[in-house]
């Protein structure tokens, strides 16, 4: 038995196979993921329609609302997670999005995109920290690095998927029936949903209720050592990600002279690499698993390092798959970190406020790293973001030597 009282029948993925729940949970994750690559794909074309050439323009406002949105919202999910139960807020998490989606079909403006934007994001930042928290209570803290690195498969593919299944969709309907395909995939993630029993309520003590608000998960985090830590590594994971991300283009489509092709497959490698980093991770003994976790960091400043040395296709593309590797033991790391060193009715707490934290993080970097790169240059800027890493990792040291 586990540490919180969670019965683990095996470490085996036989173990997760024999999990209805769970499997039930992972399969809703897996489809809406794919709804979302349609509606991302869509929306791109509805921007384009609206504005021509201004929709890159229109997606950096988007993706900032989304970041607001995810922000201020996210604090909220374990508070309304304990008056209406798990179960209850995540199928109507997921019956709401459906609603929103479909709002997509009659956009025509701009602020009605960003509204709906907005509408989405506030949703989405209740659910996914609540989906996060609800995993290790249904598969024990042992068997969850596994399933965490099954659902960082599920995003990885669903990056490949999606967009083939966009273009078809276009291709036959038009854009705007992939809003229609993906509200559908909000219902059936709510149905889904709605069928797992196991999804219980915690039992909240008097005192924890008294405690309990928006900055509950944050005050938690920062008074423990681990859970601290965890931040320092969702701060370090969206610094590498974040150059990763928004950097590579223009440096990938100018200095490189790459194609749209090219570039993809240049992301595909980082893509690569954060999905084997994660199932290295998950299918590691729990010594190795701490010793993976510690040296994340470390393996993320060495591919941006990599990254500055020198242009290269070669260099470019093995350097977003050692950063990729590290970003994949990192993120799930961090989510397993914070299993361990919650009880059940506190990880709805403090995985809010490590979404909330890490989105606050990307917001700020995404842009940093924009600038940097275009200021300075893709190469000088890869080697002061893994300057910062670096420090970062100095800080994560202190921490762990003062609470020996």
């Amino acid at each position: 038995m586990s540490p919180d009282g969670v019965i683990d029948r095996s470490t085996s993925i036989r173990a997760l196979a024999r999990n209805r729940p769970f499997l039930v949970l992972w399969s809703s994750y897996s489809v809406s993921l794919l709804g979302n690559g349609l509606t991302s794909a869509a929306l791109a074309l509805l921007a384009h329609q609206l504005v021509g050439g201004e929709a890159s323009m229109i997606f950096g406002i988007a993706l900032t609302i989304r970041i607001i949105g995810r922000v201020v919202a996210s604090p909220f999910s374990p508070l309304l997670a304990e008056k209406f139960g798990s179960r209850i807020l995540l199928a109507s998490a997921a019956l709401l999005s459906a609603g929103i989606t479909l709002t997509f079909i009659g956009v025509n403006s701009v602020w009605q995109i960003y509204l709906v934007v907005l509408g989405l994001n506030l949703v989405d930042a209740v659910f996914v920290p609540l989906y996060k928290s609800v995993i290790p209570g249904l598969v024990g803290t042992r068997l969850y690095p596994k399933a965490q690195a099954l659902g960082t498969v599920s995003y990885e593919l669903s990056n490949v998927a999606a967009p083939a299944l966009a273009a078809l969709a276009i291709a036959w309907f038009g854009f705007r029936t992939n809003f229609v395909l993906d509200a559908l995939t909000f219902l059936l993630v709510a149905i889904a949903i709605g069928s797992i029993r196991e999804l219980k309520q915690p039992a909240i003590k008097t005192k924890e209720k008294e405690r309990s608000g928006a900055m509950t998960g944050f005050r938690m985090m920062w008074k423990r050592i681990p859970l601290r830590l965890s931040l320092i590594y969702s701060w370090i994971t969206a610094l590498a990600g974040s150059y990763v991300i928004v950097a590579t283009i223009s440096y990938a489509m100018g200095p490189l002279n790459l194609s749209a092709v090219g570039y993809a497959w240049i992301m595909a490698a980082f893509g690569l690499g954060s999905t084997l980093g994660a199932l290295l991770f998950g299918w590691m003994n729990e010594h190795t698993r701490h010793t993976l976790f510690r040296l994340s960091p470390l393996a993320m400043a060495l591919g941006l390092g990599i990254s500055g040395l020198g242009e290269s296709v070669t260099m470019l593309a093995l350097a977003w798959i050692i950063s990729g590797l590290g970003y994949g033991m990192a993120n799930v790391g961090v989510n397993q970190m914070l299993a361990e060193h919650a009880t059940e009715s506190e990880r709805p707490h403090v995985f809010a406020a490590q979404f909330s934290f890490s989105h606050a993080a990307w917001g700020l970097f995404y842009p940093l790293a924009g600038w940097t790169s275009t200021t300075i240059g893709f190469m000088p800027g890869a080697i002061l973001f893994t300057l910062v890493i670096a420090g970062g990792m100095l800080w994560i040291y202190q921490l762990r030597r003062n609470s020996r």
